[in-house]
């Protein structure tokens, strides 16, 4: 797993590194304002994309390397620390299932959890991964606090939650 704060810190400094040797390119400056600001829970649209390809003069290299980190930290399963969990996402995902929230569960909650507008299977689930003892069935029946069912990785404090039911 790439780390967010990292990989935003080489990115400025390439782009700082092309402004120096193309300090007229006024979309370098642009591009870096808006790196600086996005965190790794952004929304992230396209907008990274969007300015390099309609900028002409900055570097193949740059380019790429700006796209990337838009693809990748726009991929909310590639910030789930927990490998088992980021696996059954990843699955969830090329089948097409649609991730409805990313982000802390509840204020107390320390890490993130994922919710995906499907009824996970818990059966089939711990029948297809190898889940380990770290990775436990969770299910949550209050109304008021919204029903849900999936795992919780009791290492890493994420979760992997689908509806209750239909």
């Amino acid at each position: 797993m790439k780390n967010f704060e990292i990989e935003r810190y080489n990115l400025i400094k390439a782009i700082e590194s092309e402004t120096e040797k193309f300090p007229w390119i006024e979309t370098l400056e642009k591009l870096k304002s808006l790196i600086t600001t996005v965190h790794p829970l952004s929304e992230f649209d396209g907008e990274l994309s969007k300015l390099v390809f309609e900028e002409q003069n900055m570097s193949p290299k740059l380019k790429e390397k700006v796209i990337d980190f838009e693809n990748y930290f726009s991929d909310r399963t590639n910030l789930i620390q927990s490998k088992t969990l980021q696996r059954i996402a990843k699955d969830l995902q090329n089948k097409g299932i649609k991730i409805t929230h990313f982000g802390k569960a509840w204020s107390n909650q320390p890490a993130n959890w994922v919710y995906f507008d499907t009824v996970l299977n818990i059966e089939e689930i711990k029948t297809t991964y190898n889940l380990g003892e770290t990775i436990q069935p969770y299910e949550n029946l209050d109304p008021r606090t919204g029903t849900e069912k999936g795992f919780i990785d009791t290492q890493t404090g994420e979760g992997l939650m689908g509806k209750l039911n239909n």
